[in-house]
C-alpha cells in the first residue's frame, strides 16, 4: 500500500493540473482536503504577482507585434525536415518578394510565409498563393517590426 501512495498523489496532481484552467481554479483545487488523509496545500503569494505574470506573458517582446503569416506546410513524418526546406525553397523561387521561413515547433516542421500586420493583408496574400498551396491557412505569430516592410 505504501508503494501505491506516491502514484496516487502523482495521479491527483496530474488530474488537478490538467483540469485547472487558470491559476485561481488550480489554487482552489489544491486547498480542498485530500480524501485519504485530509491534507491541504496552502498557497501564499504577493497580491499582484499573478496579474503581473499574466500581463508579462501576454506581452510580446520589444520590437515585435502580433501579426499574421500564412502556413503552407505542416508535417511531422520522417522526411518532414527535408520536405519543409524543399517547400520553402520552391516557394521562394515562385514568390521572391515574400519572406518564407522554416520552423520546428512541437514535433512539427512548418513553413510560414509573409509578414502581415493585419488579417486583411494576410488574406490578400493567402488569395495569391492558395492555388499552389491549397492547404494553406492564416497563422497568428509575433513578427519583428523591422521585418514588416520587407
Amino acid at each position: 500500500m505504501r508503494k501505491l501512495v506516491p502514484f496516487i498523489i502523482l495521479f491527483a496532481a496530474v488530474t488537478l493540473t490538467s483540469a485547472a484552467q487558470d491559476l485561481s481554479t488550480y489554487r482552489r483545487a489544491l486547498q480542498q482536503p485530500d480524501s485519504i488523509w485530509g491534507a491541504k496545500v496552502l498557497v501564499c503569494e504577493a497580491t499582484d504577482v499573478a496579474s503581473q505574470f499574466s500581463a508579462l506573458a501576454a506581452k510580446p517582446k520589444q520590437g515585435e507585434i502580433y501579426g499574421y503569416r500564412i502556413e503552407i506546410f505542416t508535417e511531422n513524418g520522417q522526411s518532414a525536415r527535408a520536405a519543409a526546406f524543399a517547400t520553402c525553397e520552391a516557394f521562394s523561387e515562385q514568390y521572391p518578394d515574400v519572406p518564407a521561413k522554416v520552423s520546428y515547433d512541437k514535433l512539427y516542421w512548418k513553413v510560414t510565409v509573409g509578414q502581415c500586420a493585419s488579417a486583411e493583408e494576410a488574406i490578400a496574400l493567402w488569395g495569391q498563393i492558395k492555388q499552389q498551396y491549397p492547404k494553406a491557412f492564416l497563422a497568428r505569430e509575433t513578427i519583428e517590426i523591422e521585418n514588416l516592410n520587407k
